[in-house]
């Protein structure tokens, strides 16, 4: 990966996504489009220190590392930012940090969810209503690119397949295993669905082997599921090597989480469960992604059923 301070002084494009990590999952094929659309372009993406490592792999794409959310960071960066002169800014971000820093930079043309001057901006301002994926696909499609896959992309090399090949080959599967996330961010535990006890004994008496996926947030829940059933790999992937193993999985079943959308990477169904959450807004993106939901938004998601979830998963055939 190129350091900022080597760029050359010519057609650079600026691309500003700053998380949360699910979206910016759901940004990677916009900002694929982009790339493809301006191979002679040097692509700098501004993002958080904390996702810094999601783009290693990335050829051709520099970093600019937002080192916290504080409005003391955000201006430290814009000294940066203002002393190169940007061909184009995409604000895949859209709120206030995001609109500042686009307001002070200096570009030919800015495109986003803003009405500064040389802005390419939609009709009417972004409607949190509808998906953030569509709101940011509109934009390129005013920029004139059209040939926007749906399909998330993550990088991973070879040091990931090893590691997870290596790590299917030490637990001696003689079956296929599902993927199975449990939990949420400790701040959002009402979006945890409460019967993935019933669905992983379900799950193991149709054959499946069971692997319990999550970070720090879901080290209780995971540990006490895998109890019961299952192997517990809380904290043992990191986003690249979950997107890889994720591969080798006949399918998955999550929460409306981070894994949710890692996992719609990885060309195998997945079907996140939405409880509070709307799922036509939070939904992960990729063709084989299927949303499990009540017929109404923001209900209690213990109200979906172990019997709701088994019926989706007959309909694709993958239990009988």
């Amino acid at each position: 990966m190129k350091s900022i301070n080597k760029l050359q002084e010519s057609n650079k494009i600026l691309i500003i996504k700053l998380g949360a990590l699910g979206d910016l999952i759901i940004a990677t094929p916009l900002i694929r489009a982009i790339i493809q659309n301006n191979k002679n372009a040097q692509i700098v993406i501004l993002t958080r220190r904390t996702y810094a490592a999601f783009f290693d792999g990335w050829d051709g794409v520099s970093l600019i590392k937002l080192t916290d959310s504080s409005w003391w960071a955000t201006f430290k960066i814009l000294s940066t930012m203002r002393k190169t002169f940007w061909n184009k800014i995409y604000d895949f971000q859209g709120n206030k940090k995001s609109r500042t820093l686009v307001f002070f930079c200096n570009a030919r043309e800015k495109i986003g969810n803003h009405r500064f001057p040389n802005t390419i901006f939609p009709k009417q301002a972004w409607n949190k209503q509808v998906h953030i994926f569509y709101r940011m696909k509109n934009l390129l499609e005013m920029d004139g690119i059209k040939d926007i896959s749906q399909i998330p992309c993550i990088e991973y090399g070879e040091e990931e397949k090893f590691k997870i090949r290596k790590w299917i080959s030490n637990n001696t599967f003689n079956k296929n295993f599902v993927i199975l996330h449990a939990g949420s961010n400790q701040n959002r535990k009402n979006k945890r669905w409460p019967f993935f006890d019933l669905l992983a004994a379900k799950l193991n008496s149709e054959g499946y082997e069971i692997v319990w996926v999550g970070g720090s947030d879901d080290k209780d829940v995971n540990s006490t599921l895998s109890s019961k059933i299952g192997i517990n790999t809380t904290g043992l992937f990191t986003i690249r090597e979950l997107a890889c193993l994720g591969t080798f999985a006949t399918f998955a079943v999550t929460n409306d989480s981070a894994p949710m959308h890692i996992l719609s990477s990885c060309n195998i169904p997945v079907f996140g469960i939405f409880g509070p959450s709307n799922k036509n807004v939070h939904h992960a993106i990729g063709d084989k992604f299927r949303a499990i939901s009540s017929e109404k938004s923001n209900v209690d998601i213990a109200s979906i059923s172990i019997n709701q979830v088994w019926s989706e998963l007959e309909q694709t055939k993958l239990v009988g």
